[in-house]
């Protein structure tokens, strides 16, 4: 949305005004003061204790457990260790900028932090009347822990404007990938309509036990990445796998899911004053040969098609197209049908909802998660390898380059316009009154770089620029933000040898000790300022003095050009000057 001229003027006197300080010599730009700055986990890729205290097998215990790294068995062991994470968390999350604390009186305590539950370490068997009550004083632990070193869920009743300044929310996920096995092998877990049923029986008893202490619920994380590359190729604990079926009804019933735990919340819990929200992921796709300004009308299309497949599918039904609600994309719908036709079926491989459940899921969200990593390019034309049947038959798109598209995410890379793409696109397709939370924004690497990681220092960095300019400049409704990871975790079929933490953890030598890198006192420092200087910045260096606060002047690599697209050289004038354009 352009900026009228009118807010031009407001926006440049805020910029060189309050919201443009100095750093030295450099001019600093801030995000507002209410602006959620976090770092998130997951249960299975950091917890561990994958046998103990009654917890019970889950779906990712089977498929990853006898790895020959051993999976999530024992990971980071944060089960045992959440109070060493938590020493991280308030490492990064406590203010010592002098500012803040004059404006405050207080030290500015920013730390956010998402973690996921175990569904199978709380309801070992899925069942309302199996609750495990070591996992009940597990996560009370957790949370009350986070409570004692100052990161308190936010008082109920608030909406996302009024949020004091000095609180601090804990984030939970409900579903980050695993659930318990017994309900697989039951009914097959997601692709049978009873697993809403048991889903809801989850949140609700979570809800119950935690809602006290938990300001913001995420009921499911990526469920694109469990349909698609579980259900349809198999990955991920995912079991049965009928590809062109099996993604669609595992879709189907995740989407009517968390609709019917949003309700349930509205229903028996609103007097907590929680929000529901749904985390998905956007490797935003952009049509081949864009760059050149050559894209064809069917490339234009497939990078349409890709966008309507992966965000469209579980937003259309919830907050679709002019508020209805209800259905699935266009283009989703049209393709899957076409096909369906073609293969003389009697009816779409695409499920359709009854006038009940559109009522249902006809806005049933408060904000969303939206995890942003890396973009890609699409072309027109099925790919190489895709099933008959099979959803990349349906899409009907091939992603270009070396990215193996039935194996993501593949080779990290960094394109931080991938975030404002996205946040665009959201836009165009459903106006922009929706809350939207980045609940993930990380890199991956193989740990060369060691404690010094300055290439995640320069992702951080350039990608936060955008953040910057979706907020400030695009005005887009972005309330937060979360790097992902805390610590350096079981990533999947990736295992241990890629690297996403601010954290470093010793699994060479098993110790699992925990070390902060370069990038968690990056992102510390931009906590503390809530923005990038236009000058060069400056981070403490790791080692092993890393709880001095002495080393806060240790400079880091400078970074390039491209990193710095928010504000270079002459202080506010280029964002002033992008205000202008967009007018």
């Amino acid at each position: 949305m352009a900026v009228q001229l009118g807010q031009l003027a407001q926006v440049a006197l805020l910029l060189l005004g309050a919201g443009a300080c100095t750093a030295g010599s450099a001019a600093m730009l801030r995000l507002p003061q209410d602006f959620m700055l976090g770092v998130g986990t997951s249960a299975y890729q950091t917890e561990g204790a994958w046998n103990v205290s009654g917890k019970g097998v889950s779906t990712l215990d089977r498929a990853y457990g006898g790895r020959s790294d051993g999976g999530g068995n024992v990971a980071t062991n944060s089960y045992s260790r959440y109070k060493e994470d938590i020493a991280m968390l308030k490492l990064m999350g406590v203010s010592t900028n002098k500012q803040a604390n004059k404006q405050t009186g207080k030290h500015l305590k920013v730390s956010y932090y998402r973690f996921s539950i175990a569904w199978a370490r709380l309801l070992p068997t899925g069942e309302a009347d199996n609750v495990n009550p070591d996992g009940v004083r597990s996560y009370n632990a957790v949370l009350d822990e986070l409570k004692a070193a100052g990161i308190e869920p936010l008082e109920s009743g608030l909406p996302f404007e009024s949020a004091p300044l000095l609180s601090v929310f804990n984030k939970v996920t409900l579903f980050h990938m695993d659930f318990p096995a017994v309900l697989d092998d039951r009914f097959g877990g997601w692709i049978s309509p009873l697993m809403v049923d048991y889903f809801e029986t989850y949140a609700v008893t979570a809800f119950k036990l935690f809602g006290d202490k938990v300001r913001y619920w995420v009921t499911l994380n990526e469920p694109y990445m469990l349909c698609v590359y579980g259900h349809g190729h198999g990955r991920l604990g995912a079991t049965r796998v009928e590809p062109g079926i099996t993604e669609y009804l595992c879709g189907h019933h995740m989407v009517l899911a968390h609709a019917r735990a949003y309700r349930a919340y509205k229903k028996g819990f609103s007097h907590q004053g929680g929000q529901i929200g749904l985390t998905l992921e956007d490797f935003h796709t952009r049509p081949h040969g864009a760059a050149g300004g050559a894209a064809s009308p069917a490339d234009e299309r497939a990078a349409e098609v890709h966008q309507q497949f992966s965000l469209g599918w579980y937003l259309d039904p919830l907050v679709g197209r002019g508020g209805r609600g209800g259905e699935y994309p266009e283009l989703m719908r049209t393709l899957v049908d076409a096909n369906s036709a073609r293969e003389n079926r009697a009816r779409s491989r695409l499920p359709t909802f009854t006038e009940e459940e559109r009522a249902l899921l006809a806005g049933a969200l408060d904000f969303l998660g939206l995890n942003v990593y890396f973009g890609w390019h699409a072309r027109h034309g099925v790919p190489d390898g895709a099933g008959d049947p099979s959803l990349e038959r349906d899409a009907g798109y091939t992603i270009v380059g070396t990215h193996d598209q039935f194996l993501p995410p593949g080779p990290f890379r960094s394109t931080p316009w991938v975030l404002r793409a996205s946040l665009d696109w959201l836009r165009r397709r459903y106006g922009g009154e929706l809350p939207v939370i980045i609940t993930e924004n990380g890199f991956g690497d193989s740990g060369a770089e060691g404690l010094q990681d300055t290439s995640r220092v320069e992702y951080l960095r350039a990608h936060l620029s955008e953040l910057m300019q979706a907020v400030l400049v695009d005005r887009h409704n972005v309330k937060g933000y979360f790097a992902w990871c805390l610590l350096d975790d079981f990533e999947w079929g990736a295992g241990y040898k890629s690297k996403f933490g601010l954290v470093h953890v010793d699994f060479t030598s098993g110790s699992l000790k925990r070390t902060p890198k370069a990038s968690l006192f990056f992102y510390r420092q931009f906590i503390q300022q809530r923005g990038l200087p236009v000058d060069t910045a400056t981070v403490p260096v790791p080692g092993p003095a890393w709880k001095s606060e002495s080393q806060s002047t240790a400079a880091a690599p400078a970074p390039d050009t491209a990193s710095r697209s928010l504000v270079a050289g002459l202080g506010a004038l280029p964002l002033i000057l992008a205000l202008w354009r967009r007018a």
